[in-house]
Formats: structure tokens, sequence, C-alpha cells
């Protein structure tokens, strides 16, 4: 019994920790969205990406939100693009992972013929 409600306890904590960083994030994205330069970002962030997800290349940087400021990188790896968000002071928020659009098939104008069903006698 006491294990069950220390696991509750725990994941009600985990839950709230994340809800608050994800809020962040969104009221960030909600407001204004600045591109800068790759080399403004800060040593710690970039410091992060490089220990963190070492074989990607960081393709574009962001800073989000007017009052609470997050930054937001865009780095590739393995063919997809992975967004990774950092609060003022650098520290890792969250990471959303996004495959690249593959192009839409072309219909083709021509028909295709129907072929009858086999049958055996």
């Amino acid at each position: 019994m006491k294990r069950i409600v220390l696991l509750i306890i725990i994941a009600t904590t985990f839950t709230l920790a994340n809800a608050q960083n994800a809020k962040l994030v969104t009221t960030a994205k909600q407001n204004q969205k600045t591109s800068i330069k790759i080399a403004e970002l800060q040593k710690t962030i970039t410091d992060n990406i490089t220990n963190e997800f070492s074989n990607c290349k960081i393709l574009e940087a962001y800073k989000l939100g007017d009052g609470a400021v997050v930054y937001q990188v865009v780095v590739e790896k393995d063919a997809k693009k992975v967004y990774l968000y950092y609060d003022k002071d650098g520290k890792f928020l969250s990471k959303t992972e996004m495959l690249k659009s593959k192009p839409t098939p072309v219909k083709s104008s021509k028909s295709v013929p129907v072929v009858p069903k086999a049958t055996t006698k």
C-alpha cells in the first residue's frame, strides 16, 4: 500500500513538472517568433547540443515569446527535423521530432485496365 501511494506521488510530481515546462513552451510559441543567428545562441545551449545531440546539424534558431523567453533550435538528425527548446538561462526544456515531409505522389491520368478473375473448371 505504501508503495502504491509513493508511486502515485512520484507520478503526480513528474506530471506537474512536465506540465509547467510544456506551458512555458506553449506560451512562448503563441506570442512572437524571431529568427536569430546560430552564433547568437548561449554557450550553454550550443554545449548541450554538442554533447547530447553530437551527430546533429543545427539548421535554424529562434527566440520565442515576449515576456518568458524560450529558444527553439532546429537540428537535423537521421533525415528528421528535431525541435529543441531551452529556457532563457539555456536549460533544456523539451524536444519534438518530426519526419521530413515526403513528396506527394502524383496521380496518373491514365486508367488502369480491369483484369477479369480467373476461374477454374
